[in-house]
């Protein structure tokens, strides 16, 4: 027989001061981190577009309203946080246009998230959620009871949701019988 090679644990050196907290409060703080970069550049959005003065550590000053631009300049640390920065420049170089919608719908996204990360939720029940509520709003426009079925789709809540985790079955408020 050979003998067990690899079977030393792993010695992960960090820096001091490093977070190491992992699970859902490590997930929640990536989400928060995601949602303040959005909430940075949401301002810069549309005709009444507010500008940003950014102040770099060389001492020079920008201002500008350009997601791109203030995405480049904002030096980000949070490792989340910074996808999302990648993601934003991604846009910027493969369309040439829409960091700033990217970054902001991203943060949307992970803002109706945080509830059912919090409230442990398996993932795959979110994910059916949002099919299911899809569907519904989809189904809506094509029927004459629209309004009813999309007043529904909005008052489904995330209690809901953990119900369909604990049940295993979908309640007829997420249009199915």
């Amino acid at each position: 027989m050979m003998p067990m090679m690899g079977m030393q644990p792993q010695i992960i050196l960090l820096k001091e001061g490093t977070d190491t907290s992992q699970g859902t409060p490590q997930l929640v703080s990536n989400i928060n981190a995601c949602m303040a970069l959005a909430d940075t550049v949401r301002t810069t959005l549309g005709p009444r577009g507010m500008d940003k003065l950014i102040h770099d550590d060389k001492g020079r000053v920008t201002i500008s309203n350009d997601g791109a631009t203030i995405m480049k300049l904002l030096d980000v640390v949070h490792p989340a946080a910074k996808t999302l920065v990648d993601v934003s420049l991604s846009q910027d170089a493969e369309v040439g246009d829409g960091t700033t919608t990217v970054v902001i719908l991203s943060g949307e996204f992970l803002r109706e998230a945080k509830p059912f990360v919090e409230e442990g939720v398996h993932p795959r029940v979110r994910a059916q959620y949002n099919r299911d509520l899809i569907s519904v709003v989809y189904s809506s426009k094509h029927h004459t009871t629209g309004s009813r079925c999309t007043a529904t789709a909005a008052s489904a809540s995330r209690q809901e949701a953990v119900e369909i985790q604990q049940t295993g079955h979908h309640r007829s408020s997420y249009g199915r019988e």
